[in-house]
């Protein structure tokens, strides 16, 4: 049932080399970006080596999944979460830098059902701003 949270928390994927597999993380949300860093450093300390699915137990209803590839460059990307999916996905890529300049592929997967296109826009402008502001010298 489509609705809305106050606060979101990242799902999140831990790589295992050995196995080729990945475990599904979760760090609580924290306003101060310190204090969530302090949390998900914790969590990948603690069960970054647990083979299980989701080591942490399921991710809440107020999870958002990132997806990191790290391993592509792309300009699209898409994986299937079915139908009744509604929450959107984000996957990001392997940062390049050129001429002093970072990039980093971003795709953003919604479900049309829990939002269009200007939903979408309007998350790509406030990152604009958002990382116009963080490049600023100050």
């Amino acid at each position: 049932m489509p609705g809305y949270w106050d606060e979101l928390c990242p799902a999140y994927t831990v790589f295992h080399p050995s196995t080729g597999t990945f475990s599904v993380l979760w760090t609580d949300y924290a306003p101060d970006f310190a204090e969530f860093l302090m949390h998900y450093r914790a969590d990948v300390a603690r069960y970054g080596d647990d083979p299980a699915f989701f080591p942490k137990g399921p991710a809440p209803a107020h999870a958002v999944n990132l997806s990191i590839a790290p391993w592509l460059d792309f300009s699209a990307f898409n994986l299937d979460y079915g139908r009744d999916y509604l929450l959107p996905v984000f996957t990001a890529g392997r940062f390049t830098e050129e001429a002093g300049r970072v990039t980093l592929p971003l795709a953003v997967q919604a479900n049309h059902a829990a939002c269009d296109g200007w939903h979408v826009a309007e998350f790509f402008r406030v990152l604009d701003e958002e990382l116009a502001f963080t490049a600023a010298p100050r």
